[in-house]
């Protein structure tokens, strides 16, 4: 028996979005799965519930500026975000100079 594929959509972004302690850290921060490089990261942006559920366990949330993100994220139905120092720069978005 033949299965489809699992196929998930990527937002792709400027890691201007995001203040540099705040990139720099992703992997550290509680609820975040994330894969750093030489030019961003990629970030699972996590559903709604399991924020809830790493919330209760760490006591601590994750960035106010990636729970934004991935609000945005969520709303174009993405399941992962790449971070790139020349990514897209989206108006809707906050913007830091670092």
């Amino acid at each position: 028996m033949s299965r489809l594929p699992e196929i998930h959509k990527m937002l792709i972004l400027s890691t201007s979005h995001l203040p540099e302690d705040v990139l720099d850290n992703l992997d550290i921060a509680p609820g975040v799965i994330a894969y750093q490089n030489e030019y961003g990261a990629f970030v699972w942006v996590s559903s709604v519930e399991d924020l809830t559920l790493s919330i209760s366990a760490f006591t601590v949330g994750i960035p106010a500026e990636l729970a934004i993100v991935f609000d945005y994220a969520r709303k174009l139905d993405c399941k992962y975000i790449k971070f790139d120092r020349d990514g897209p720069v989206m108006s809707e978005l906050s913007t830091w100079d670092w």
